[in-house]
């Protein structure tokens, strides 16, 4: 993710971020600037980070951290055929919520997808970026 902006939030200006992606041939050169595939929605959150993409079945997908303007922080996706034109799936994550009082009531931080042969399971950092602990779940479908 790239800074690309300030917005006024809690009474402060923060940063927002969104999403870009670049291609490199030999895993160490890069661009400076790279292609834009997500762009933060500017009515619920200030800031998209941590991107990780990955392959699963016939799609790319790529999960995110979302800041919310409520000061909650949750994790979002976007799936894509061809890495060039991404749709967000967030509405459609379910059986994940912030807890009432528990590690994750504030945060659901820094996702981490792998794929295993056991199922496809989603880590991530509860409250104080993984300081109040860390939640796993396996994903059923996609």
């Amino acid at each position: 993710s790239a800074g690309s902006g300030w917005d006024e939030v809690g009474g402060k200006l923060r940063p927002k971020y969104d999403v870009f992606i670049q291609k490199t041939n030999d895993g160490r050169s890069f661009s400076k600037k790279g292609n834009k595939i997500i762009k933060c929605n500017e009515t619920e959150e200030h800031g998209l980070g941590r991107p990780q993409i990955i392959k699963l079945g016939d799609f790319f997908y790529v999960f995110y951290t979302r800041r919310m303007k409520s000061f909650k922080y949750f994790f979002g996706a976007a799936k894509s055929e061809d890495l060039i034109k991404w749709d967000r799936i967030d509405n459609e994550i379910v059986g994940i919520t912030h807890s009432a009082k528990d590690f994750d009531s504030d945060m659901i931080y820094f996702p981490n997808v792998i794929e295993t042969k056991y199922g496809i399971y989603l880590f991530y950092s509860g409250n104080n970026f993984g300081g109040g602990g860390l939640g796993v779940a396996k994903i059923e479908s996609l």
